[in-house]
């Protein structure tokens, strides 16, 4: 069983869970299994980083492993470091290995097991993207016009300090909506404009050194 992966959009974690060991892409024999048992696998962004992190129930002759990354563009994989594993052991075994990418853009990750005899096998796959480091893109508000609610997506292309504020149309600030850090990753905000009369408003957002202004129609 390779388990199951899934992705927390919230936490910007795309994690496999639930896999039994490397077994199923072990290299030779269909009987011979590698005995280290991979219980989960994660890949979390870390601003223009990516953090890997993996556990194991149960190791036997485990030399390590191996990290490998593939790039969008590229058909091969490449080695980026060994990680040494924890021989045998029946204890609970966790690692972390933080890489930090070249350029924005789509990357795939993945763990080759290597057992003290040289055999070896492959993990689940985990992908990830990053956004330019600069970048910032605002979506339009919806539903606009609002009546009770709407929802703004911000994606950020790294961690940054951000303002996201209504304002009328004399260009007074009348309500906050957020205000703190956000994370390298896309955020969906809500408005809520029931305390707002109807009319025609702005909302603006600024993130670090970015300004971004859309109207906004409140109707009743």
């Amino acid at each position: 069983d390779s388990g199951n992966c899934t992705y927390n959009g919230t936490a910007n974690t795309f994690t496999c869970t639930g896999v039994t060991s490397f077994s199923e892409y072990s290299i030779g024999e269909a009987e011979t299994a590698l005995p280290v048992e991979l219980v989960a696998f994660t890949g979390t962004l870390d601003g223009a980083a990516a953090v890997l992190a993996w556990q194991t129930a149960s190791e036997t002759n485990n030399a390590g492993f191996s990290v490998e990354m593939q790039t969008a563009d590229a058909a091969s994989w490449t080695a980026l470091s060994f990680v040494e594993g924890r021989g045998t052991t029946l204890e609970r075994q966790r690692y972390q290995y933080r890489h930090a990418l070249p350029v924005s853009g789509s990357y795939a990750f993945r763990l080759k097991q290597i057992d003290y005899d040289g055999t070896f096998a492959y993990s689940p796959i985990v992908e990830m993207t990053t956004l330019p480091e600069a970048a910032l893109v605002v979506h339009p508000a919806y539903p606009n016009p609002a009546r009770d609610r709407a929802t703004l997506t911000v994606e950020l292309g790294t961690r940054a300090s951000a303002t996201i504020a209504v304002y009328d149309v004399l260009g007074r600030q009348v309500k906050v909506v957020h205000h703190g850090d956000l994370t390298a990753q896309a955020h969906r905000v809500q408005v809520d404009v029931t305390d707002l009369a109807a009319g025609l408003y702005v909302l603006r957002a600024t993130v670090g050194q970015h300004e971004h202004a859309q109207p906004l129609m409140i109707t009743r």
